[in-house]
């Protein structure tokens, strides 16, 4: 960041807070809202089944592909839903099947919800300086006015991450977390952040 010079003038100062506080305002997103570690050791997982379930297949694959590259990056092992098979909705036949395919741990994503939102952002204020006399130095008075208020509408969609150790036959909920995505524009982008958050916040119980 180049620093910024600023001058002494009474007049101008009003417009360098409102620079400066643009320019240290954070812009990154956070999608992780909440999370729980259900249990306090870690678990220290071998093979990972990663499992998104989506109706969007294009995605569902992107997604589960991400958080295989972010734990490769962990040196963990992992598979995606395409490499395992599983035929059985029994869940004692799918976690049997799971641990034949060398799999002892689970992470699967489900939407919870997909919801209109209405948000009003505030009116901002607008300064500016009018000459007020000539003398022996230049003076001026500010005269302030409010934008309107404005309401915008969007979309946001609510999801909740998992992790299981198929080790244990019960009590196997690990960690849990919720995230919310309001209006994603760049769907490959939300994707990869949203993977790595998921697997940074899980990473101690890996």
């Amino acid at each position: 960041m180049k620093n910024i010079n600023i001058k002494s003038s009474y007049l101008l100062k009003p417009v360098y807070i409102i620079v400066l506080s643009l320019l240290f305002t954070s812009c990154a997103t956070t999608y992780l809202t909440d999370s729980i570690a259900v249990s306090e050791k870690q678990a220290s997982f071998e093979n990972i089944l990663i499992y998104a379930n989506s109706k969007d297949q294009v995605n569902k694959i992107r997604f589960e592909e991400q958080i295989k590259l972010e734990l490769s990056a962990l040196q963990k092992g992992s598979k995606t839903s395409a490499e395992v098979n599983v035929t059985s909705n029994d869940p004692d036949v799918i976690i049997k099947t799971l641990r034949s395919q060398g799999v002892d741990g689970v992470v699967v994503t489900t939407l919870l919800s997909e919801d209109e939102y209405q948000n009003v952002i505030p009116g901002t204020p607008s300064t500016y300086y009018y000459p007020r006399r000539f003398g022996r130095y230049w003076g001026a008075y500010p005269v302030t006015t409010w934008s309107p208020d404005r309401v915008v509408t969007g979309k946001k969609y609510s999801f909740q991450s998992a992790l299981y150790d198929l080790r244990k036959q019960e009590d196997n909920l690990i960690w849990v977390g919720k995230f919310q995505i309001k209006d994603p524009t760049n769907i490959e982008k939300v994707i990869n952040k949203v993977a790595a958050e998921l697997v940074a916040a899980m990473q101690d119980k890996l």
